[in-house]
């Protein structure tokens, strides 16, 4: 349910920007926002996102909720927090440019309480300790299992897990 998965990602961003020292207001805001137009239909999306952006991410288009939710917050609150719509519109696949707040939200997304994968408890760990290997690890683990299910990765995803490998060097 996606309720039980956007109050996960919330109380997961407000556990890791405390102890990561980030605007907790701001990570809650993005928290709950993160997915809000997720299950808009492809049509929704496109007549909110900005050709740019469509092209862009053609081959990829699951990560259209990011930008079309950025921009439906922009339209319908008034939220014109770059930091903020940054971290949404970041959330779904990384970016080689993250802040803490991004990075926050991309891991709580993905290791909020209601996801079970393997090693899920060992990511959560890493994540309370360092963002960049969390991010790291995740990436890799994200990498494996759509290379596994599906035959095929995601290039940007793969160009930023290696820039974490190199940042991190690993």
């Amino acid at each position: 349910m996606r309720l039980n998965h956007i109050l996960g990602v919330y109380r997961k961003s407000i556990q890791l920007a405390r102890l990561h020292k980030v605007n907790t207001m701001k990570a809650q805001i993005s928290a709950l926002f993160h997915d809000y137009t997720k299950n808009e239909s492809l049509d929704f999306h496109l007549a909110l996102l900005k050709p740019q952006i469509i092209n862009q991410y053609k081959h990829i288009p699951f990560v259209y909720h990011a930008f079309s939710a950025a921009e439906l917050l922009k339209k319908e609150f008034g939220i014109t927090d770059v930091i903020i719509l940054n971290a949404i519109r970041k959330h779904v696949i990384g970016h080689l440019k993250m802040n803490k707040l991004d990075k926050i939200i991309f891991l709580s997304d993905k290791l909020e309480n209601s996801r079970d994968f393997p090693q899920i408890s060992y990511f959560r760990q890493l994540s309370l300790e360092n963002l960049d290997k969390a991010i790291y690890k995740v990436l890799e683990s994200n990498l494996h299992y759509y290379k596994n299910k599906h035959n095929k990765v995601c290039v940007e995803q793969l160009i930023i897990f290696k820039f974490f490998q190199q940042k991190l060097r690993y």
